[in-house]
């Protein structure tokens, strides 16, 4: 800009080099108050910006949990219905070892045999019966800490992602100074 306002002193003399002056002065001026006002405009960008991104890594970091929270809570019904199924289990191979018993004292009083005599087949009955009554609890048991165990897998793992989405943020926002 100096080169022009010289150029035209040569030129012009020295009242248009004077009003060329003026000018240039002006509009060097306007040009540091426009760059002014950009780097405002910059600052307040990058400050939008990271409330936004901040806003919306906490968004992130919520819906993370918040699944999480789900996943858990979904596995802990799904354990609660195998428990419950688990029961109902056992109540009916009770009612079938309380059938069976009663078939068979019928059975021996309609012979005239006397009921102390089924006493061995009752007692095997009750075995038979208590026996898969435990396998089906125990493996409805081992299913049901199985899925807590898997909810309670989904929650850690979205309290992870949520961490990480924190900590992006945090390097994030280092990094903008």
């Amino acid at each position: 800009m100096e080169l022009a306002i010289g150029a035209f002193a040569l030129l012009g003399g020295s009242t248009a080099a004077a009003g060329g002056a003026a000018a240039a002065g002006t509009a060097i001026a306007g040009g540091a108050a426009a760059a002014g006002a950009a780097a405002s405009w910059a600052g307040i960008g990058s400050t939008a910006l990271s409330v936004i991104s901040g806003v919306m890594t906490a968004g992130s970091v919520l819906s993370s949990l918040a699944g999480g929270q789900m996943s858990n809570q979904e596995a802990q019904l799904q354990a609660a219905q195998v428990d419950l199924q688990s029961r109902e289990e056992a109540a009916r191979i009770k009612t079938e070892e309380l059938q069976k018993i009663g078939a068979t004292r019928v059975a021996f009083a309609g012979s005239g045999v006397s009921l102390s005599s089924g006493d061995a087949i009752e007692s095997g009955l009750r075995s038979d019966a208590d026996f898969e009554t435990e396998l089906a609890t125990g493996s409805s048991t081992a299913k049901a800490a199985q899925i807590r165990l898997s909810g309670k897998g989904k929650l850690i793992a979205a309290a992870g992602d949520a961490a990480g989405a924190a900590g992006n943020l945090a390097l994030s926002l280092a990094r903008r100074g």
